[in-house]
């Protein structure tokens, strides 16, 4: 029924589709042999086969129905993002039923309600929180009741779905209830909680997404835990003082396993081009030395305190993800013993990627190298671009750089003293030659470097000593500003898994993007690293992220707001209890030497025994959780 402002009352089920065009489902009964290319890569060179194709024949036909319906997905996603109709969920991968939900919300009056059928992710992803958030604050989100689809509800619809009734409307507290499997259990009290806007707002602070409870319990002890360990990282504007981040942690997803498949390659492509075998790695000869290949480690690959939880058999040609197994234990046994992967990747690709460097300065080194994209410039013309951009990113970084360091802005004695009078900062950064002022936008975005990457007072010693040469000394930046190890999580993950949290730390190799790395910041040692990779295998971190996981991914939203104890709780003792336990769990490898070494270790890899690893996980896991505040009750 319509009154004046909108509608009283508005329901649906709207439908559940991503507008960008799905190439494997497109070609899924067209060209079987397209969607079942091995990567995008191959994929790629496939369609193009298919526009060098008569226009009256098969694939030429076929050709014309994948660009008309490229371009009406990308049409319908454009208008969806900039008409301005739907400016809460226009955004990302647009899924249709969060442009109905915003929809509908707008068509209910302020009074009124509006309820409708979707997926659980409107409440819980990244890609909706503007239009979650928004309901939240503004006290208009009245009930979300959440199914899985095991008993299928929707027998078209995949078991796994998880779908949510959102009911709209003026609350003063929202209604939640998680995990049903069917109607009758929404009368279940023990299954449902309520939530203010506050209350959401410190669980989640930078989303305000829903968390996801089973039960009233769980609310309780989840706000216990947060009161004593609070969000990993939560974001806040410069006004307020920028980010609070007491980890000093970054997030990085360093090789796309679609986008970056260029790079990859097998062991059958790897014998056919020369390469051998260097222990784990690949080398051959080259003009300019010898080239190195080394693995490219996958979220299957790694599990809590193991780097060598699966392998693919090594020398298999295969090149699909249905070679990999689990690794022995008398695999595990042998610390001579690493994982093979599907892919090696080149070793300076590797180290240009981890560099924690800003991404400006990267972009100067493949600009120098020759490799910047949409450049055809060669030698001298790409170093001497290359050059530029370095030196530019440098006096960026610096503007950032002093504030952090020093208490005062950048001065141009800072950039003669560093840079020499030889170098033309001035024209990299077009300043005026009459006087030093650097424009807001280098200041806004040298302060993003310095939160991103921060750079130290060795830093620029390393810089006052290094070459005169911009390009020169990005490269010895680079090569500077190496992690020793890695530490990272499994991106695939469930609430309903046995555990949602896995990760671990591992050697310094590739890493495919469904498993992000966390760098810690340079404040963080080596003990105080093993004491989050146990956190971050601890069961009381885990409790906390299975309410936070609605979908099938743990992604960096989510992972920044995670309840974690920051380092200045670790006492020393705390450490000497913790880091004994972690360096006997996770080397077990000669591959993670260095990783011993940050934790003050300098002997032989620990024997792999079964018992007493439990036996030092259950230390660890009593230990965390008092930490948290828990009891035994």
């Amino acid at each position: 029924m319509e009154r004046d402002g909108g509608f009283d009352v508005v329901v649906g089920n709207p439908p559940w589709e991503r507008i960008k065009l799905q190439e494997q489902e497109f070609f899924a009964t067209r060209s079987p042999m397209i969607a079942s290319a091995p990567n995008k890569a191959e994929r790629q060179k496939l369609i193009d086969a298919l526009e060098a194709a008569d226009a009256e024949s098969a694939d030429g036909r076929l050709w014309r129905d994948f660009v008309f319906a490229k371009r009406a997905a990308e049409a319908a996603s454009e208008f969806a993002r900039s008409s301005g109709r739907y400016p809460l969920t226009g955004r990302g991968d647009v899924n249709t039923y969060a442009l109905f939900a915003e929809l509908f919300s707008r068509l209910a009056k302020q009074s009124g309600r509006a309820g409708v059928i979707v997926p659980t992710g409107i409440a819980t992803d990244s890609s909706t929180s503007l239009f979650f958030s928004t309901l939240v604050e503004a006290s208009r989100l009245a009930r979300l009741v959440d199914f899985e689809n095991r008993e299928r509800i929707f027998p078209a619809v995949d078991s796994r779905q998880k779908f949510c009734l959102l009911n709209i409307g003026p609350a003063e507290r929202a209604s939640f209830a998680f995990f049903l499997t069917h109607t009758a259990q929404i009368a279940q009290d023990e299954r449902r909680f309520t939530l203010t806007p506050s209350e959401i707002a410190r669980i989640n602070p930078n989303t305000k997404t829903a968390p996801v409870f089973r039960s009233r319990a769980d609310a309780e002890l989840t706000a216990k835990l947060y009161a004593r360990a609070p969000v990993l990282i939560e974001e806040r504007s410069r006004e307020e003082g920028g980010d609070i981040n007491p980890w000093g942690i970054t997030f990085q997803r360093m090789f796309d396993m679609s986008g970056d498949s260029g790079y990859f390659r097998t062991p059958t492509q790897l014998e056919d081009e020369g390469w051998r075998r260097d222990g784990v790695d690949r080398v051959r000869e080259a003009t300019s030395g010898v080239e190195r290949r080394v693995p490219i480690y996958e979220a299957k690959m790694i599990h809590h305190f193991d780097h060598r939880w699966a392998t693919y058999a090594a020398g298999d040609a295969r090149d699909d993800e249905e070679g990999a197994r689990d690794c022995t234990l008398a695999e595990k046994q042998n610390s001579d013993f690493e994982p093979s992967p599907r892919y090696w990747v080149p070793e300076d690709e590797v180290d240009l990627r981890a560099a924690r460097v800003p991404s400006a300065l990267k972009s100067a080194v493949r600009q120098g190298r020759g490799e910047a994209k949409g450049r055809r410039k060669t030698g001298g013309d790409a170093q001497e671009s290359g050059r530029a951009a370095a030196l530019k990113a440098f006096v960026t970084w610096l503007s950032g750089a002093f504030p952090a360091l020093e208490g005062r802005p950048a001065r141009e004695a800072d950039m003669v003293r560093l840079f020499g009078r030889e170098q033309d900062w001035r024209g990299a950064l077009k300043v005026s030659p009459e006087r030093f002022l650097l424009d807001p936008k280098t200041l806004t975005a040298g302060a993003d470097m310095q939160r991103e990457t921060p750079r130290t007072a060795d830093d620029l010693v390393l810089i006052g000593e290094g070459p005169n040469d911009a390009l020169a000394l990005a490269e010895r930046m680079i090569a500077a500003k190496q992690p020793r190890w890695l530490m990272g999580w499994r991106d695939i993950t469930n609430a309903t898994n046995e555990r949602t949290v896995i990760g671990t730390a591992f050697p310094k190799v590739g890493v495919g993007n469904n498993l992000p790395i966390w760098y810690p910041g340079e404040n963080v040692d080596g003990r105080l690293a093993a004491a989050f990779v146990g956190m971050l295998s601890c069961l009381s971190f885990d409790f906390t992220a299975r309410h936070k996981v609605g979908g099938t991914h743990l992604n960096f939203f989510i992972a920044q707001q995670l309840s974690v104890l920051p380092p200045s709780v670790f006492s020393s003792a705390d450490l000497n209890f913790v880091c004994p336990r972690m360096l006997e769990l996770t080397f077990t490898s000669r591959a993670m030497k260095v990783w011993a070494e940050d934790l003050g270790y300098i002997g032989r890899p620990f024997a792999w025994h079964e018992e007493r690893r439990a036996q030092s996980r259950g230390e660890l896991e009593v230990f965390f959780a008092r930490k948290c505040g828990l009891t035994e009750e």
